[in-house]
């Protein structure tokens, strides 16, 4: 039988290695994340040293958004939604429709491009401002909306209006 080429040696190896392991252990953990990215990167023949450092990487990536989902597991669980209701999801829409009234279109889709994760950066690109300017324009929007709703939305908040409204 002909031997396998170099990359398959060294991930057969690892799949011997992690069937060897513990379940659940961090160096069982390893081997999964240098599996991954000997499947991922097979064309680019990595190194060892390159697939230990991008797998320890990874790992401490990982490992600091778990640290970060225990810290604010107990803040989540104490933030009362009641969106699972018929009458919660109702409220909710009726609380966008009264802050969406109270911003203009351009502002109120850069509010809600903020909202999904877009980088300021690239919405500073698109709209011809510094990222600066369009941070403290998210901002004072955001300090203007968190009057409470119960106000009369009759009134516009106050929000300087020099600069150029983001496209929708």
């Amino acid at each position: 039988m002909k031997d396998l080429p170099h990359p398959w040696n060294h991930y057969l190896r690892d799949q011997n290695e992690l069937a060897a392991s513990r379940g659940g252990s961090r160096r069982g953990q390893l081997l999964e994340d240098r599996l991954t990215l000997r499947l991922e990167t097979l064309d680019q023949f990595p190194t060892e040293a390159e697939l230990t450092r991008a797998a320890k990487s990874e790992g401490r990536k990982e490992r600091a958004r778990a640290q970060l989902r225990r810290a604010h597991r107990d803040h989540l669980a104490s933030v009362k939604t009641n969106i699972r209701s018929i009458e919660g999801a109702y409220e909710a829409r009726e609380r966008l429709r009264v802050m969406r009234a109270q911003v203009s279109e351009g502002e109120w889709a850069l509010l809600h491009a903020v909202a999904e994760g877009d980088e300021y950066s690239t919405l500073a690109r698109a709209g011809g401002v510094s990222e600066g300017s369009l941070r403290v324009r998210v901002l004072r929007l955001r300090q203007a909306l968190q009057s409470p709703l119960s106000e009369p939305t009759g009134c516009r908040p106050r929000i300087r209006r020099t600069l150029v409204p983001i496209a929708a």
